[in-house]
């Protein structure tokens, strides 16, 4: 893959870690196959709940982990694994060459720490 743009619904009391009006491009990095050259970009609807972020590598990244989300909760309240989606939607996969890719998944890993 050369890109993901993908959209999460976060449960209600938790929002991005780092929020600037609604930029939470710090909340999301790189990570697992993605980790090297690769940009992300990330926003925040405190509205609708949903954050979106995008990742893309000119160079490519396998299929697996390719980013970690930090969110942060807000005091009382309680957050399980089960209130995330166990799948994101996916807006958007595309190739090196910015061709589109259809047919794939994101699931959401949830590690509370």
């Amino acid at each position: 893959m050369g890109g993901v743009k993908i959209s999460i619904i976060l449960p209600n009391g938790v929002t991005p870690a780092v929020l600037s009006g609604n930029d939470a491009t710090g909340s999301a990095v790189a990570s697992g196959n993605a980790v090297t050259g690769s940009l992300t970009a990330s926003s925040y609807d405190a509205t609708t709940r949903t954050f979106i972020s995008g990742i893309a590598n000119p160079a490519g990244f396998a299929s697996g982990e390719f980013m970690t989300i930090t969110c942060a909760i807000a005091t009382g309240t309680t957050v399980t694994a089960a209130n995330f989606q166990s799948q994101s939607t996916v807006i958007e996969f595309f190739d090196q060459n910015a061709n589109p890719i259809s047919g794939a998944t994101c699931p959401i890993g949830v590690t509370f720490q």
